[in-house]
């Protein structure tokens, strides 16, 4: 059984430096893995590595590229860690000077319905506002009703989209 996460839970920024550290995190904290995709020809670029396990598989440029917009100064990344363990995660990176946008939320499933995400998404907020933004985004999948859900009763309203996620059918914005 799992300990009770408001005891045992901090939210802890972690500073994305350099790509090997990006890397790490996906491996350590998700149990993640970087492979290179087979594909015909047996040529492998960068653009056809992809990290993969458990719980996700996004492309390593999307890794690297969010690796760079969620650190300081414009951005920030922090980790839900109940003790050594790596439970959830978050960011915020710059949309544009007066906005900031929520990117990577995540508690693991084994750690759901203890108001981990609301803590998580509060301390979001929190650095929105320290980084200077007046105006949070986010975006998520239709089908993710719990996330729907957390962000109707924080205060979020529906909005037009503002990207082409290809993987996103919800929008949402909240003013700070």
């Amino acid at each position: 059984m799992r300990p009770d996460s408001r005891a045992f839970c901090s939210v802890l920024q972690f500073e994305v430096r350099d790509l090997d550290r990006a890397v790490a995190l996906y491996r350590d904290g998700f149990g993640l893995e970087l492979h290179v995709s087979d594909h015909e020809g047996g040529d492998h670029g960068a653009d056809d590595r992809w990290i993969s396990g458990r719980h996700a598989a996004i492309t390593w440029q999307a890794v690297t590229s969010g690796a760079r917009a969620l650190s300081a100064p414009a951005g920030v990344f922090v980790l839900v860690r109940a003790g050594r363990t790596t439970v959830g995660c978050g960011g915020v990176q710059r949309f544009d000077a007066d906005t900031g946008e929520i990117k990577r939320m995540w508690i693991d499933p084994e750690w759901r319905g203890q108001g981990l995400s609301k803590r998580l998404l509060a301390d979001l907020e929190d650095r929105a506002r320290q980084l200077g933004h007046r105006r949070v985004v986010l975006d998520t999948n239709a089908e993710l009703t719990e996330a729907l859900h957390l962000y109707a009763s924080a205060g979020y309203a529906a909005t037009e989209p503002y990207n082409d996620n290809a993987y996103a059918q919800r929008w949402f914005t909240k003013d700070l």
